[in-house]
């Protein structure tokens, strides 16, 4: 079972009650989960992020958990992560797999990053979050009082904002192409799943001048698609 908490793109941060239900069936049928937990460091005002094996202490399946400092810190071409798989046959089994197919090995700037992100730069990433927050709380508030009908998933946790614009009344098509008109390159919907139909995803980890840009050319598509 593949886990993403917090899950993107829809930003939710999942309860400790919710984690341990699901180990607990995942459990029960001898399923082995993986658990993506890149997004974990980036959790909203008044929530928490429970670690998926800290929350099934009462019932454990055989599990990895995916992290890496690339989203945190914005390291993703030092290609640093970290695979935790606490059971040794596991573990072996991976590990065979990697060194088949993959160099199963991190560069020294990255592994030095990775040291000095987690041990130095925790004022940094509060200020990145109460940007990101400050981000959202605007983006909602304009798509409130310019973009009637329009509506956004409760962001959580990540820096992603995922939006359902149904309301445009275009297809997924043309919907992407109005929005490249208007040169917002967001991530389409249905890049992942058939649920993301009409929806797009925001990037929100921005200074504000360009979110504020950003929404404004939102809200001339959104007035095109009204008026057409």
């Amino acid at each position: 079972f593949i886990f993403c908490n917090p899950h993107n793109p829809v930003g939710r941060v999942w309860t400790e009650e919710e984690i341990a239900k699901l180990g607990a069936i995942c459990a029960k049928h001898n399923v082995i989960v993986v658990s993506d937990e890149i997004h974990s460091d980036l959790i909203m005002p008044g929530h928490k992020h429970v670690a998926f094996a800290n929350a099934c202490k009462d019932a454990l399946p055989k599990y990895l958990v995916c992290t890496a400092p690339s989203k945190t810190f914005n390291l993703a071409t030092l290609q640093t992560s970290n695979i935790v798989i606490p059971d040794e046959e596991l573990r072996t089994k991976f590990q065979s797999i990697l060194q088949q197919h993959f160099t199963p090995s991190a560069g020294a700037l990255g592994l030095e990053a990775c040291r000095l992100g987690y041990t130095e730069c925790e004022g940094w990433l509060a200020e990145v979050i109460d940007l990101i927050y400050k981000n959202y709380k605007n983006f909602c508030k304009f798509i409130d009082v310019n973009c009637p009908g329009v509506t956004y998933s409760d962001l959580q946790g990540t820096y992603l904002m995922w939006i359902d614009c149904t309301t445009f009344g275009l297809d997924d098509e043309a919907l992407d192409k109005l929005l490249r008109k208007h040169d917002l390159f967001c991530d389409a919907g249905t890049l992942f799943s058939q649920g993301g139909t009409m929806h797009t995803r925001v990037n929100l980890a921005g200074p504000e001048k360009m979110l504020n840009a950003a929404m404004q050319r939102f809200k001339d598509a959104y007035d095109e698609a009204k008026n057409a």
